[in-house]
């Protein structure tokens, strides 16, 4: 068995950031969208950053970009972006998230005492339904539509921007097996 270089293994513990969404509303952010915490990126996207560092300061050590409910399909369709733009928003998530990363090293932790790691959010597929069977796995389209869009997802969020990376992709509120499986496969 090879052994993997994971930046898990130096540590058995990590505190994780909290939620963006419940953090955002309480500065005001109306995120009864489609969208969701990702419609702020268009808005004021310096709000994520505050976010991202406020969680930094309070202990965090992993830190997930705003790009659960974002995709290329729904920035195009809600937000009124053409797909450049879009994609270039969803590489701009990893962006924000290791900028504020970096700041928090310089300016408060510049012996870097403590690991930090960015994780890629990538939502299930139903989070681009917004109409909750991202918690189901409901969606009644092929293996096939589910697939493609974990691979145009994870192509955006992987891809540097600025010679930026996030650590690692965070595949959240996965709801069935059978869709884990597919990512699996990606």
């Amino acid at each position: 068995m090879q052994k993997v270089n994971s930046p898990f293994a130096k540590n058995k513990n990590w505190v994780l950031d909290g939620g963006l969404a419940t953090e955002l509303e309480k500065a005001g952010f109306d995120l009864k969208h489609p969208l969701w915490s990702a419609k702020v990126l268009g808005e004021d996207p310096k709000a994520i950053y505050k976010v991202h560092r406020d969680y930094l300061t309070a202990g965090s050590q992993v830190i997930t970009t705003a790009s659960y409910q974002a995709s290329v399909s729904g920035l195009m369709k809600h937000m009124k972006m053409g797909r450049a733009e879009a994609e270039a928003v969803l590489r701009f998530t990893v962006e924000i998230a290791c900028r504020a990363r970096d700041d928090f090293y310089s300016e408060e932790d510049p012996q870097k005492t403590r690991d930090v790691l960015v994780g890629a959010s990538v939502g299930p597929y139903g989070a681009i339904l917004a109409n909750g069977a991202e918690y189901t796995g409901d969606y009644d389209v092929t293996d096939v539509a589910v697939g493609d869009y974990y691979a145009q997802k994870i192509e955006h969020l992987i891809l540097p921007r600025k010679n930026v990376r996030a650590d690692f992709l965070a595949f959240e509120t996965v709801p069935t097996r059978k869709e884990a499986e597919l990512i699996s496969v990606i």
